[in-house]
């Protein structure tokens, strides 16, 4: 199906948003970067001291020491993973709320959690629960960090992204999806007739 002008505006919004949150999570590396960096000196000084080290009495907090910087090491070195993970594949939804205070929240539901880029783990209770429980326009209620919240789902949408490219949108507004030839919207009908 040919594009509107509303199609396009919509799908615009939804690239700057995955652009923004990419460059969010971008910003994050060198700083990511350079924590593993200075773990990784710090775990092999240790390390030196150690083996350096032949009195078995100032030995001993040297080697309590090491295995602490080893562990902060492979933190650092699954937070750099886990960074990397999130560039090719951010998230999978989002999901914008208006609570009855009046307030407004909207969160990016993924696989891991980013708070600087607002990104929430989907195994991560009741705030992911608002993504998989409720439609676009339904009202919810749920208790959220021991407070009672109660509103409504402004948004909620479905996202397909591949090595850190928006190739597909699922909404209210209708199923979009990028090819080699650009953006289309899909005949619903025709894709649930084509998976059966």
């Amino acid at each position: 199906m040919l594009l509107t002008e509303e199609d396009k505006q919509f799908i615009a919004e939804e690239e700057r948003l995955l652009e923004s949150t990419l460059q969010s999570l971008c910003q994050q590396l060198p700083q990511v970067q350079a924590a593993k960096i200075s773990a990784n000196a710090a775990a092999r000084e240790l390390t030196r001291q150690v083996v350096n080290e032949w009195n078995h009495e100032e030995r001993q907090p040297l080697v309590s020491d090491e295995a602490v910087a080893h562990h902060i090491l492979d933190i650092r070195k699954n937070s750099d993973k886990a960074l990397y993970e999130l560039i090719q594949e951010p998230y999978f939804g989002r999901v914008c709320t208006k609570e009855e205070d009046g307030s407004e929240v909207s969160f990016l539901i993924g696989k891991k959690s980013n708070i600087e880029a607002g990104i929430v783990d989907w195994r991560n209770g009741p705030i992911a629960g608002l993504y998989f429980n409720y439609k676009q326009e339904e009202e919810f209620y749920e208790v959220i960090n021991e407070r009672e919240r109660a509103g409504y789902i402004q948004l909620r949408r479905s996202y397909q992204i591949e090595n850190g490219q928006l190739v597909q949108i699922d909404a209210p507004e209708g199923m979009f999806r990028r090819n080699e030839a650009g953006w289309g919207k899909l005949d619903v009908e025709d894709e649930i007739v084509a998976h059966r």
